[in-house]
């Protein structure tokens, strides 16, 4: 008798424990069912704002919400830059299927990544050929050959001063090697942003090329003609200095807060400048073009006496010009050195 009571308990507790299970297993595929529906849900009212925000006429202000046309500039309500927030149509779908959001700012540090590895490549290949120069293969990530970026573009002396003045504008865009690029990408990221969200993007853009030909001109002229320069830090000290002079004309707290800041990070670039002997001329040079443009253009909440947008695109358009011929120029003119 108890050995077939042992079997009675046995096939009892296998029965529960099966019981559990397939209860366990129901609550899961309940859970799962209930998790898909969810996701389904959640999918079709992403769509429908996708769809809705791509048909919208309107837009929304992002300091206090209020519903303006998709033409404004400013807030009416609250007077807020409205300009780089994108109202409807195809831009606004490609926005929204993008992984970041898209910015002057990203695409000026996306530019300098892809001219890096130009340069990794041509330095790759000048080491190749010439053996005895050193480097070569993935060391070159951390520091470029010369030869490579004198063909890429950098602003050398004797060739800025004389028949390559492009340089000034193209050595913005390039950088020793990845450490130099990472730091510099940093400070862009962090200070472009803020000045393209008070400027706008297009005086942004402008601004960056402007101030960055003004600090390589001072290198120029402070080191002469044995030179040789490159880096987008003359440009990043050039925003520095708009967006401190920024700040002191607004005046208010959070102006002198904003001031005290940039001005932070000026004295600190120059004293790094100097501990690791890079180019304090350009800095020097970019951000004093950066004040002196602080005092001439109007932010873009300010519209009164300030220049249209039109005018500001055409400036930027301009900009983009300049600086894909004066890398045409140098394609050109240093073809056969690779």
């Amino acid at each position: 008798m108890g050995f077939f009571r042992g079997i009675l308990e046995d096939t009892a507790s296998l029965g529960r424990d099966l019981r559990k299970g397939l209860n366990y297993l129901k609550w899961r595929l309940t859970w799962w069912k209930h998790r898909q529906e969810i996701h389904t849900e959640r999918t079709a009212a992403e769509v429908e704002n996708l769809r809705r925000s791509v048909a919208a006429s309107n837009k929304m202000c992002p300091e206090c919400r209020a519903l303006i046309p998709s033409g404004a500039s400013v807030c009416t309500e609250c007077g807020a830059r409205t300009s780089h927030i994108r109202a409807g149509g195809v831009g606004r779908a490609v926005t929204h299927l993008l992984p970041f959001e898209p910015s002057v700012t990203m695409l000026l540090v996306s530019a300098c990544f892809i001219l890096f590895i130009t340069g990794f490549f041509v330095s790759v290949r000048l080491s190749e050929s010439d053996p005895g120069g050193g480097g070569g293969g993935f060391g070159s990530l951390m520091n470029l050959d010369g030869r490579a970026l004198i063909v890429t573009g950098a602003n050398v002396g004797r060739l800025s001063r004389g028949p390559e003045p492009w340089r000034l504008l193209t050595a913005i865009f390039l950088h020793a090697g990845i450490l130099h690029l990472g730091f510099n990408s940093w400070a862009l990221l962090t200070i472009g942003r803020l000045v393209e969200h008070l400027y706008g993007p297009r005086k942004m853009f402008v601004l960056f090329i402007v101030t960055g030909v003004a600090g390589n001109m001072l290198s120029l002229w402070w080191h002469g003609p044995r030179m040789l320069g490159i880096g987008a830090s003359g440009a990043i000290f050039g925003l520095i200095g708009v967006a401190a002079v920024y700040g002191m004309r607004r005046g208010d707290a959070l102006g002198q807060n904003l001031r005290q800041q940039m001005m932070s990070w000026a004295i600190y670039g120059v004293v790094m400048g100097f501990l690791l002997h890079a180019d304090n001329a350009a800095h020097i040079g970019g951000f004093i073009a950066g004040a002196a443009a602080g005092f001439v253009v109007n932010d873009s909440g300010v519209q009164r006496g300030s220049l249209p947008e039109n005018v500001w695109t055409v400036f930027a358009a301009l900009s983009a010009i300049a600086a894909a011929a004066s890398f045409a120029l140098v394609a050109f003119t240093w073809a056969g050195a690779i």
